[in-house]
């Protein structure tokens, strides 16, 4: 017998074409008996068991006798040439696959060609906009359709999740998934046909991305069509190794080492790049198993139980649709709204960000607190995780349950990032306590002496809670290291200068701290600093009688603001700076309210409702300042003393003495120090019977 009952089977059901179409097996040094290729074959042709499969197809050689070749329309010869017996151990086969496309207009890969050049067409379409081509900016992905969680879950774009498999984020990265997709997706498309090939190609990508969606990295932007393309490669390798060609001879195949080669590089670039979405991967490569073995499974060379078939694709059907239920949930959960209030921050949505946050606090304080310290770990660079997270706690009113949270961190798993943020929660208003933030400052001092500058917070503290002396003290004894004395060493000196009424001491301090403050990083020096240490300066230089320099200190303040209003005319936070600014220094009034009002159409927070307020205090509007300020202080629940303050004078001015005195012992209870501190007191000596 020359063939099995298993391969004459696989000859009789063959109804349609299969990867193993059209294989040319050469061979060399062949022989059965000492015959020649013709005389074998003819002996093979002449026994009942071959003839019978042989049937179905023609043999054709080639002129030298060296090559057979079978056509589409039969069953490859390999079906039948492993059971053929009587070949001497020096018959070397080469199995070279005839199944991929002639060229890049064969019709046989139409969708394949399709989606390269859609993909293609949109990264030109992106670079020639200024977007970029070799690296494409994120901002401008996110723009044209990148899966961004944040804005599935809270604007239920869901449309992203298919979108975003046609972008990459440059040249290199398209090149290397079009590659994969053309000498791996073309043979399958050919092998299952157009519609189930991309069936398999949009399934296997939309299953990547919920993968994605759910598990992947909770910030920044995904895109590409990797997750499909792995389920394209998972299905090719399954139609080859379970052919008819031992899988052994089939990994030896060119084919198949370009095929392990462009894999690893994929793999490897997940495993060491941050940026690479695996999860993407993993969901696409798990759907091709599935979706590859249903169809793969109908190919006569693999033929495979029907129940087995029909059980792989129900398996995928289910995780499918488990996914779409996950991904589908309202975005209640604590660790979901937190992640849309990071990345509404990040992209300089303030007043989205503090809504999602106080929702998180809201519903789970504990696992909003773990999954805003893990995402900030996480994404935030280190010199900017502590300012980031004050903000955004201070913003949502969550300092009671941050100090909860951090307190019970630093004594459990204590951490540098820990203690720090303890230590500097406690010098909140709400939650202030001089002693204790002195005790774990002290402690991260004493633990983790390498990691940060616990003088310079021990200054701070002192300084915050109006202990000037002890706060010099601390900055002579760092002046006595080797230490760099940085922008925040300068800022704490000229703070302390100020409130002791040493103005030249606070002009050299403000001058040194804005020039270490540019040198470190001139965007955070411009935006966070400039305004506060301006003013300081200001003060000082008016207290010592300056009059020419006072003048010309405002006005470059002045136009620093303008400058920055011109710039980007919605931006909340310079509108609301240019009319702090001419509210307190002279400026015309009239012009300051219509700017706040500005300020607070674009986002109604604490701050700009607070200069609203106070410049129509000033304009001598106390009904109007009220409202505003009752806004901020009840809407926003803020309990910044400056605000209390505030709010005082406006409820003086309204009659209202004994609310204002209430507001006043508020203001100066904790001891936290602000600008209007000693104002404060005054007036609540003077209202105290």
């Amino acid at each position: 017998m020359f063939l099995t009952a298993k391969h004459a089977k696989y000859a009789k059901k063959r109804k349609s074409n299969s990867i193993h179409e059209g294989r040319r097996i050469h061979a060399e040094n062949c022989s059965l008996d000492g015959g020649s290729w013709p005389a074998t074959f003819s002996a093979l042709s002449a026994a009942k068991s071959f003839s019978r499969c042989s049937s179905f197809f023609p043999l054709v050689f080639t002129a030298d006798n060296s090559t057979l070749e079978t056509p589409s329309s039969g069953p490859a010869f390999a079906i039948c040439l492993p059971a053929a017996t009587g070949f001497g151990r020096n018959c070397l086969m080469d199995e070279r696959p005839v199944v991929s496309a002639d060229s890049i207009l064969d019709p046989r890969i139409f969708f394949t060609v399709t989606l390269i050049v859609i993909q293609l067409s949109l990264l030109a379409a992106i670079g020639l906009a200024g977007g970029g081509f070799v690296l494409v900016n994120a901002a401008v992905l996110e723009r044209y359709g990148a899966l961004v969680r944040a804005l599935v879950w809270d604007k239920h774009e869901y449309w992203r999740l298919l979108s975003a498999m046609f972008l990459h984020g440059g040249l290199v990265h398209f090149l290397l998934n079009a590659t994969c997709l053309y000498f791996f997706g073309g043979p399958v498309e050919i092998a299952l046909g157009r519609w189930r090939y991309l069936f398999l190609y949009f399934a296997a990508g939309l299953t990547g991305n919920l993968a994605s969606l759910l598990w992947g990295e909770a910030l920044g932007v995904s895109v590409g069509s990797s997750g499909a393309i792995f389920g394209i490669v998972v299905t090719y390798l399954m139609i080859e190794i379970r052919g008819p060609i031992h899988w052994t001879r089939v990994v030896r195949q060119p084919a198949s080492r370009m095929l392990f080669f462009l894999i690893g590089i994929q793999l490897a670039m997940g495993l060491l790049l941050e940026q690479i979405d695996s999860m993407a991967h993993l969901g696409g490569t798990l759907t091709g198993a599935m979706l590859g073995y249903f169809f793969v499974s109908r190919m006569p060379a693999a033929a495979t139980r029907a129940s087995r078939r029909w059980a792989a694709l129900g398996i995928w059907i289910a995780a499918f649709a488990a996914l779409v239920a996950m991904a589908s949930r309202p975005a209640t959960r604590a660790d979901r709204q937190v992640l849309i209030a990071l990345h509404d921050f990040t992209g300089g949505d303030v007043d989205g960000a503090t809504r999602h946050l106080e929702a998180a606090m809201a519903h789970d304080p504990p696992r909003a607190m773990s999954a805003l310290d893990r995402m900030i770990l996480r994404y935030i660079r280190p010199s900017f995780r502590i300012p980031v997270t004050a903000t955004l706690l201070e913003l949502s009113n969550a300092e009671t349950a941050a100090l909860d949270y951090y307190r019970e961190r630093s004594r459990s798993h204590s951490s540098p990032d820990a203690l720090w943020l303890t230590a500097t929660l406690l010098q909140k208003p709400s939650v202030a306590n001089y002693d204790e933030a002195l005790a774990f400052c002290a402690e991260g001092g004493k633990r983790f002496a390498e990691n940060r500058n616990w003088d310079l917070l021990e200054a701070r503290i002192h300084a915050t809670f109006r202990k000037f002396d002890q706060a010099l003290a601390v900055l002579d004894r760092f002046q006595n290291t080797s230490q760099t004395r940085t922008a925040d060493y300068w800022e704490i000196a000229a703070l302390c200068h100020l409130r002791r009424h040493e103005c030249a001491e606070v002009e050299e301090a403000t001058s040194r701290c804005l020039t270490a403050a540019w040198a470190d990083s001139p965007a955070v020096a411009s935006d966070n600093r400039d305004l506060t240490i301006q003013e300081w300066r200001y003060r000082a230089l008016k207290e010592m009688g300056r009059e020419a320099e006072t003048k010309a200190l405002a006005a470059e303040m002045e136009e620093m603001w303008r400058k920055a209003v011109a710039r980007s005319s919605d931006d909340a936070v310079a509108l609301n700076n240019l009319a702090w600014h001419l509210a307190t220094h002279g400026g015309d009034l009239n012009e300051a309210a219509q700017l706040a009002n500005r300020s607070v159409e674009r986002t109604a927070q604490a701050y700009n409702l607070d200069t609203l307020a106070w410049v129509e205090h000033l304009r001598g509007n106390p009904k109007a300042a009220w409202a505003a300020m009752e806004k901020s202080l009840v809407g926003r629940r803020s309990n910044a003393p400056e605000y209390l303050y505030h709010a005082a004078a406006i409820l003086v001015a309204l009659g209202n003495k004994t609310e204002a005195r209430h507001y006043l012992e508020r203001a100066v209870a904790p001891g936290i120090d602000f600008d209007e501190f000693e104002m404060a007191e005054q007036m609540l000596r003077d209202l105290t019977p």
